[in-house]
């Protein structure tokens, strides 16, 4: 069957035709033909997608921008797991009529609703701020009348819903958004409920345990004061800093007990003041008759606790909050939320500086001669020489035994030492970054890069690059380079006429390999290799470096006839190339992208598998045959399709996971439920993979994060 126009992408660069049928709204997929990445799938309606800001249970969020009105927006374009039911289809298009038909500040505002490849979105007001949940990430408990004022305005947008004669059904802190001025917007109607002033029942349970209100998890009718529920519990975590019961893994039974004996939130935190105290208890009493009769009345309850507050009480947890108030966030708030909120435990590509790394803060010889690259102990002579020379050795034989990692430790031993000359300090940084390359562990190889142009900032600071040679002046404005995440151009790079400057063309090489850029690497190996081969004189390292070019090559050679996309007809197709790759994945000599490359096409192979079942039974069912409704053996055994996961759920490859699971269609409704849980999981881990991938991009980023372990992360990058 032919693609559609709208499932048809031009490469930017060559002009390549991709079929992205399959592909999600704006995927990065790298082109068949050149290797230029594009995002395709970008246009939505009259909007262009720009970023991915968020996933939920059923729907995706992007920034875009009105091409016609050029003013910025929130698209939210519901899961392709959900397009093709009708069931979904008419909630998300009643979501959207529920919010247009609610008009006011607090709330967020709908543009309009369209269908953009065989998906429906909304196109909604974009809320620049964080979320109260970023914040309770970023800050633990926060101010007290700051979360009464909160409380107000989310009240008096809860209250505008319900005279339109609907209930949200879904309010906690990640559905409450601040906009610059630091304002809230109540956001995520999806599960909003039509009560015309009186009581409902909703059809399903989708909730979350620490806000949910009892009733719903009896299925029982539901009204207002279900909101007011949900909305005491999210300020009770706010006012705290922890949920209102410590587990949310907890069965129904087990929740409705849990919440029928809450404490009162003065015995968890006894510095509140007595009326907010009040306020919150009120608002979550088990019984709904015992809460707020209505929003006028608990509006008043917030009123007066906030007029009672003592101004002159410095409140716990207030301590350099004040940006708070103006609802301004920087770059490292929205990171820790991030990481703190985040779902699903995943495994990113992190580089962390200053983990309680001890810089020697000792004075030594600052006027030291320049190192003769390569030569043990030359700084000083001193300690700072004996500590350089000790690291130099340990380093060489470490790498001439392909331990990396030990070598990469002792060249940052010398980047880390304050005694040691800048110059030393340059070219150890350089080889840091190089054995990581090697080690397959590009976070690491860039952490010594800015470990390395932090410490020459700081000689150039304090006006200690005196006696640098030209070829440290050289090394120092070229190692920024090494840091961006950029393809390394080998059409860009002059003859190499040093061995340092071969050294750097080396860690392009390595750098591009890395990133996928295999062929821009094999080029810059072959200068490496041009240089090498002309000259004899070569340091220790080098002589490494130059016997493990062949290295790369063989395993270039191996990818190269798996790179091309490959649609398989059949199964035996399947395993006909699974035999391939897994013999060629054998023969693989280094470490880090070709081993993952191949382990990609392997778990792409079961999408393939996959998908052939899921068009099998298609055609069974549309050829009326009983065989698409009879139950293959072990069809339903979650457990074993749930194994076949792990590894890539372990390795962060949710997309993969999603993948998988989204062809993969089970008899029990049950069953089915948990595969749509693990999807929306995958989902929002994607999305935070990817969110956090966007702002890693743009620099440092500082902010403390205290782990488990007691350990404190204060920088970030990569």
């Amino acid at each position: 069957m032919n693609p559609s126009p709208e499932n048809i992408a031009k490469c930017e660069s060559c002009d390549c035709v991709m079929d992205v049928t399959l592909i999600q709204p704006f995927t990065n997929v790298e082109c068949p033909d050149c290797g230029k990445h594009n995002r395709v799938k970008v246009d939505v309606g009259s909007y262009v997608l720009k970023k991915r800001q968020g996933v939920g249970g059923m729907s995706i969020v992007f920034g875009a921008v009105d091409k016609t009105l050029g003013r910025e927006v929130a698209i939210k374009i519901l899961n392709e797991s959900y397009s093709m039911d009708e069931r979904r289809i008419e909630q998300f298009e009643q979501e959207a009529k529920i919010t247009a038909a609610i008009s006011h500040p607090h709330v967020v505002r709908v543009y309009t609703v369209g269908q953009a490849y065989q998906r429906f979105y909304i196109a909604m007001e974009l809320v620049p701020g964080d979320s109260l949940e970023q914040k309770m990430c970023e800050f633990g408990k926060l101010p007290e009348r700051d979360v009464l004022n909160w409380g107000r305005q989310v009240c008096e947008g809860l209250n505008a819903a319900n005279q339109a004669g609907l209930i949200h059904r879904d309010i906690k802190p990640g559905n409450i958004l601040f906009d610059s001025e630091g304002n809230v917007k109540i956001v995520d109607f999806g599960l909003a409920l039509v009560t015309q002033g009186g009581k409902a029942r909703a059809e399903e349970i989708w909730a979350t345990p620490y806000y949910v209100p009892p009733e719903t998890l009896d299925g029982r009718e539901e009204d207002f004061r279900s909101d007011i529920y949900a909305l005491g519990a999210s300020l009770f975590h706010a006012l705290t800093g922890e949920p209102p019961f410590d587990n949310e893994s907890k069965s129904t039974t087990e929740l409705k007990l849990i919440k029928m004996k809450l404490p009162s939130l003065k015995k968890v935190a006894p510095w509140l003041n007595d009326a907010t105290c009040a306020v919150i208890d009120k608002a979550m009493a088990f019984d709904p008759d015992e809460r707020y009769s209505s929003y006028k009345e608990i509006i008043d309850a917030l009123n007066h606790a906030e007029l009672i507050l003592d101004e002159k009480v410095d409140e716990p947890g207030s301590k350099g909050l004040s940006k708070l108030k103006s609802g301004q966030s920087s770059s490292k708030a929205k990171l820790y939320g991030l990481i703190a909120g985040c779902v699903i435990a995943v495994v990113a590509t992190v580089v962390v500086m200053n983990l309680g790394d001890d810089q020697s803060q000792n004075d030594g010889d600052k006027n030291t001669n320049p190192v003769n690259l390569g030569i043990e102990g030359s700084d000083d002579g001193g300690e700072a020489g004996r500590i350089l020379g000790n690291a130099i050795r340990e380093g060489r034989a470490a790498l001439k035994n392909k331990n990396y990692s030990n070598a990469a430790n002792q060249y940052s031993t010398i980047v880390r030492d304050q005694r040691i000359s800048i110059n030393s300090v340059m070219w150890a940084g350089l080889q840091g970054a190089i054995v990581n390359w090697l080690n397959g562990n590009p976070g690491a190889a860039k952490h010594h890069l800015i470990q390395v142009s932090k410490r020459h900032e700081e000689a150039k600071n304090s006006n200690q690059l005196d006696g640098t040679s030209e070829v440290i002046t050289g090394l120092a404005k070229s190692i920024p380079l090494l840091q961006k995440m950029e393809r390394i151009d080998p059409s860009s790079v002059p003859q190499i006429k040093t061995e340092i400057e071969a050294m750097l063309v080396f860690a392009s090489a390595l750098k591009n390999w890395e990133e996928g850029y295999t062929d821009d690497a094999e080029k810059l190996l072959d200068m490496v290799q041009d240089f090498a081969t002309k000259n004899k004189e070569l340091s220790e390292e080098f002589k490494v470096y130059v016997s493990l070019l062949a290295d790369y090559k063989n395993d270039a050679a191996i990818m190269r006839p798996f790179e091309e996309s490959y649609t398989p007809a059949n199964d035996a197709e399947i395993d006909s190339q699974r035999t391939k790759l897994t013999d060629s994945k054998s023969q693989i000599k280094t470490k880090g992208r070709a081993v993952e490359n191949f382990e990609e096409w392997l778990a792409q192979l079961d999408i393939h598998k996959n998908r052939l079942a899921y068009e099998r039974k298609q055609e069974a069912m549309k050829n009326g045959g009983n065989q698409a409704n009879q139950q293959t053996p072990g069809e339903d055994d979650w457990e074993t399709f749930y194994e076949g996961l792990k590894k890539d759920i372990a390795e962060s490859k949710f997309s993969i996971v999603k993948e998988k699971l989204k062809l993969r269609t089970f008899n029990q409704p049950e069953t089915n439920q948990k595969k749509d849980q693990l999807i929306y999981l995958c989902e929002k881990a994607d999305g935070y993979l990817g969110t956090l991938s966007e702002t890693l991009g743009k620099g440092t980023i500082q902010s403390p994060v205290k782990l488990k372990d007691g350990r404190t992360y204060t920088n970030f990058s990569g």
